[in-house]
């Protein structure tokens, strides 16, 4: 047990990236909840062409999108690059992730539990690959519990924030609303990330 006197502690205030589009806490994770077709993927890749834009190409951008194939994803980026959302030179610092999905958090022999061994992994892949902001879509291809108990979902997600925290990767995690285009599932999901947006069609 590490304990220290808060006196010693240098004071620093919460880092955020994409401060001036749709502010997400440094090396923290984020959840974005949207419903089906609301544009998700095209608001993933319109933030990660700002940031690596904001970091002058300096750092790379990962996306794990398992709902839409790499012909699709290519697709919609050209044709934003038409429209002039995204800058198209940023697509050399993009990287899709195109393995299936392992579960990071499941039960095993009667417990439920992150699989740590997983989740290093990912993030070794990913500072290997000099990946600053990392996206994950969506919650639930990852996830191997209850979607809504709370006990299943803090272990998930405190698993994540930990994680996103050490390897100094800032995380976005799509998670999908539920018909009201609110957040779905376990309060956990909502409480143990440090920032929540919910996306939705101008009505």
């Amino acid at each position: 047990m590490k304990i220290v006197s808060l006196e010693t502690v240098d004071p620093k205030g919460a880092n955020f990236i994409l401060s001036k589009y749709l502010p997400l806490p440094e090396n923290a994770v984020t959840l974005l909840s949207a419903l089906g077709g609301t544009g998700k993927t095209r608001l993933s890749l319109i933030m990660a062409s700002k940031y690596i834009s904001e970091t002058k190409g300096n750092y790379n951008v990962s996306l794990w999108l398992t709902e839409d194939y790499q012909g699709q994803v290519r697709e919609i980026f050209d044709q934003m690059v038409k429209e002039h959302l995204v800058e198209s030179w940023t697509i050399k610092n993009m990287l899709l992730i195109l393995d299936e999905p392992p579960q990071l958090a499941k039960r095993v022999s009667g417990l439920f539990k992150a699989n740590y061994d997983e989740i290093m992994r990912i993030g070794q892949h990913l500072i290997d690959n000099n990946v600053k902001l990392a996206v994950f879509d969506p919650l639930l291809a990852f996830y191997g519990g209850n979607e809504n108990d709370n006990s299943e979902a803090r272990v998930f997600i405190q698993s994540f924030a930990t994680w996103a925290n050490k390897a100094e990767i800032t995380t976005l995690i799509i998670h999908h609303a539920s018909k009201d285009g609110g957040s779905r599932g376990a309060t956990a999901f909502h409480d143990g990330v440090r920032a929540r947006y919910e996306l939705d069609v101008p009505r």
